[in-house]
């Protein structure tokens, strides 16, 4: 009876384990680059450990970097929330997890301007697209970036 209970209690560690938001994100974890005309997006994802996901961000057009983003997903308690750190604006705003499938996740905060929503989508194991949607001068606006894994570099 014991040995049972003990190979229960395991299985319904691992199971918790399993289940925990954030560790259904570890496709996110890696290296991601847009590329545009003048502009370069790359984003950096850390693997899933302690409820959380570590990313940074940046925009570098015409060889300038011009945006700067730290970025946390984590899970406390029964929530699981998106930080975002603009570095040029020393503000962090938080976005709450609205859905969440094996291949994609959607954070909202209906109190900010742009963006409201921010979205990412597996559409290959090396491929992810981005979408931010919010409102911008009174005006409705949307992003989207399909981005594609590459070799992380120290």
């Amino acid at each position: 009876m014991k040995k049972s209970c003990t190979l229960i209690g395991a299985l319904v560690a691992l199971a918790s384990a399993q289940t925990e938001p954030t560790a259904t994100l570890q496709w996110m974890s890696g290296c991601w680059v847009a590329e545009m005309p003048h502009v370069q997006m790359e984003e950096h994802w850390s693997l899933p450990g302690g409820s959380s996901l570590i990313g940074y961000s940046r925009v570098i057009s015409k060889g300038r970097t011009s945006f700067i983003e730290y970025s946390r997903i984590q899970t406390q308690g029964a929530v699981t929330v998106y930080h975002a750190l603009l570095v040029a604006e020393n503000r962090t705003t938080l976005f709450t997890m609205a859905a969440c499938t094996p291949d994609s996740v959607r954070f909202v905060n209906p109190e900010h301007d742009f963006p409201r929503e921010i979205a990412y989508y597996r559409l290959h194991a090396d491929t992810l697209q981005v979408r931010l949607k919010g409102v911008e001068n009174g005006a409705v606006r949307s992003e989207e970036y399909r981005m594609h894994r590459r070799t992380c570099e120290p």
